[in-house]
């Protein structure tokens, strides 16, 4: 009998020769056709229609379990090495195969080895033809891919801790290939660019990653590293985000290199800073603000020494009885002029914060009616004012005068924004700061309620490039003569002296907000008192003062108003003149800043000479601690320069009752 095995779409494999030819014939070509297969490397099986086994080679015999190929004749998967499961599987794919007589390759399956082993095996299953074409068994063939198997799980292994640990960075990783091209990012580089890692994986790397500068066009990043290999790239650039929103970035870039040194691309990693900049940005201007604050204070005390001698001066000659009219309007002039400018002296102590100020709890509500009100004899008509007072409580503490010039400072400002028509809208709320906004302010601001005050108008807005500046004093970009540049620099002063914060806010063309937050006060606001007529003067005043024009010019008002007056020119000659006049003297009339010995220590040296001693402390710019100190070693008022006579003797009057 002569039959012939195929594999379908393989062409001949085994032809078994006719049993009627010589024995030694047909036993030569069996141990041929084995010692060839026995040397093929992979290993090799075929079964009949009912999948038991017709032979192997020797790999296929010693993982099955048995001595000799010769030894599989006649058993099934069930009689081997492997587990019933298994044994079910490649029964159910023998039986796919030569149903369909179509051969199955690449089947990727575990198999348990006789040595009790685990392995992975690469199988491919073939059907067996007759001549007729009918199936008649499955020739199968496999490798042993364990090695492979194991080196890709631990690949996938790594690939996998290494997306965790990119995953858990708090900074942006993006990883390229050689040509640039995007192999890989993690979730907070994602956010960064504003697109997934899938839809730029394969993209160039310059055009995900486009920084630049407003005036510059956009960086080939990755054409400058390949050229270099440097370590590191240029920090704090920008980038530009597909929905247009601009992010500062700090950024480090390295080569990623095979262990031969091979160039294999770059990875860059980028951490947002706009935060941080713009934090930066605030502590500098804050900076900036206490310098010029404080040249702005010594300038104010060197002016206000001046204003008080003009003012006095003033003051005496408008007493004089046989002045002409001519004369009269001069000198009503000179006050006018006089009192104006320690208006803007007095705008530049509070943008110092070097000025004496109140502190008595303010409804600022009130207060916002009292400014409407003023503005609405002043503001053109065609400008609307609104306002939204939404605050349930609106007291805060602090200096009335100066919290209502702030108000009006910034509806002026808005004022003067809109060119025809328009709005300008004050709106308050109440709002919560917590210890993590606190310590992100670059304001000193402590945690608890405030006041919320936004100043809003459809004005031209404020230009990007001079934003930064609005607050220092005498920058305006008003024409001459329109402004003098000091109402933003006194908010600013009013808001941070009373221990709030001020944000601007504008866009060109679309209108300016300034919102300021002050600390809530638990006290109730008082009702303002009417002023009462103070008395003529009696009894001996001691004025000290280091400024020959300011001590003549009070010494005179005072001896205008019914007093006898000493004088000293220093605190070492107070106390000489003091303790030469102790029992005649009433009153010290005591400055504050002066060489030799200053007011703070020339009050200590009079309480010694006499402990009842009554002094009034006189300056037009001394630290708030300085008087708050004196004020609680026994001082009895404090005067601030430039003072009308009024003012001065009201200081007096009031110190010689309490």
């Amino acid at each position: 009998m002569h039959l012939n095995l195929t594999a379908h779409g393989e062409g001949r494999l085994l032809e078994t020769v006719s049993r009627e030819r010589r024995p030694g014939l047909v036993e030569d070509s069996v141990r041929l056709f084995q010692l060839v297969i026995d040397n093929i490397p992979q290993f090799i099986f075929w079964k009949d229609r009912d999948s038991v086994y017709l032979g192997c080679n020797r790999n296929f015999a010693a993982a099955a379990g048995v001595s000799t190929p010769k030894d599989i004749e006649g058993k099934t998967d069930f009689d081997l090495a492997w587990t019933r499961e298994q044994a079910e599987f490649f029964r159910a794919v023998d039986r796919e195969v030569m149903d369909s007589g179509q051969p199955r390759y690449h089947i990727i399956e575990p198999q348990l080895q006789a040595n009790g082993k685990n392995a992975w095996l690469d199988t491919s299953k073939i059907p067996l033809f007759d001549v007729q074409r009918k199936v008649v068994g499955i020739l199968g063939t496999y490798e042993d891919i364990t090695e492979r198997k194991l080196a890709e799980e631990a690949v996938r292994e790594r690939e996998a801790r290494l997306s965790t640990t990119l995953n858990a960075i708090a900074e942006g990783v993006i990883a390229t290939d050689a040509q640039g091209r995007v192999t890989a990012m993690n979730p907070v580089a994602e956010t960064l660019l504003g697109c997934t890692q899938a839809e730029s994986f394969g993209k160039p790397f310059d055009s995900i990653y486009r920084t630049f500068s407003p005036q510059t066009t956009p960086r080939l990043l990755f054409a400058q590293l390949q050229k270099t290999l440097t370590t590191s790239s240029a920090a704090g650039v920008r980038l530009t985000l597909k929905d247009g929103i601009t992010r500062e970035l700090a950024e480090t870039a390295s080569p990623i290199v095979d262990p031969q040194g091979a160039f294999m691309g770059i990875v860059v990693v980028v951490r947002d800073i706009t935060t941080q900049r713009h934090l930066e940005e605030q502590l500098l201007h804050s900076q900036k603000m206490e310098s010029v604050g404080q040249l702005a204070g010594g300038i104010a005390h060197d002016f206000n020494n001046m204003l008080s001698g003009i003012l006095g001066a003033a003051e005496l000659l408008r007493m004089e009885p046989d002045l002409g009219q001519r004369a009269i309007d001069l000198v009503d002039l000179m006050s006018r002029t006089s009192h104006r400018a320690a208006e803007l002296t007095a705008k530049l102590l509070t943008f110092s914060r070097r000025g004496r100020m109140q502190n008595t709890p303010v409804d600022l509500h009130a207060t916002i009616a009292d400014v409407v009100a003023i503005l609405q004899r002043s503001v053109d008509r065609r400008i609307v004012l609104t306002t939204d007072l939404g605050a349930t409580h609106a007291t805060v503490s602090g200096d009335p005068s100066e919290l209502q010039n702030a108000l009006l400072n910034l509806c002026i400002n808005a004022r003067d924004a809109i060119p025809e028509e328009g709005e300008i809208k004050i709106a308050t709320r109440n709002v919560f700061f917590s210890e993590e906004k606190c310590r992100l302010s670059t304001f000193a601001v402590t945690p608890g309620d405030y006041l919320e005050v936004a100043v809003q108008d459809t004005g031209l807005g404020i230009p990007q490039a001079i934003r930064a500046r609005v607050f220092e004093p005498f920058f305006t970009t008003k024409p001459i003569g329109q402004g003098t540049g000091l109402g933003l620099a006194a908010v600013y002063g009013a808001v941070t002296t009373h221990g709030g914060a001020i944000e601007l806010q504008s866009e060109a063309a679309a209108g300016t907000t300034f919102t300021l937050w002050l600390p809530l006060s638990a006290a109730r606001a008082a009702r303002p008192e009417k002023r009462s007529q103070i008395p003529p003067g009696h009894g001996t005043v001691l004025v000290v003062d280091d400024e020959d024009v300011i001590r003549d010019t009070c010494a005179m008002l005072l001896q205008s108003a019914g007093y006898t007056v000493l004088t000293a020119g220093d605190g070492e000659q107070a106390v000489e003149v003091f303790r030469q006049n102790r029992d005649e003297i009433a009153l010290v009339l005591l400055d504050v800043i002066m060489p030799r010995m200053d007011g703070r220590e020339c009050f200590l040296r009079l309480k010694q000479l006499r402990h009842d001693v009554r002094v009034i402390m006189v300056s037009g710019f001394v630290h708030e601690s300085v008087i708050d100190d004196v004020m609680a070693q026994g001082a009895k008022g404090f005067l601030k320069k430039p003072y009308r006579r009024h003012e001065l003797t009201a200081a007096l009057h009031q110190a010689a009752v309490a």
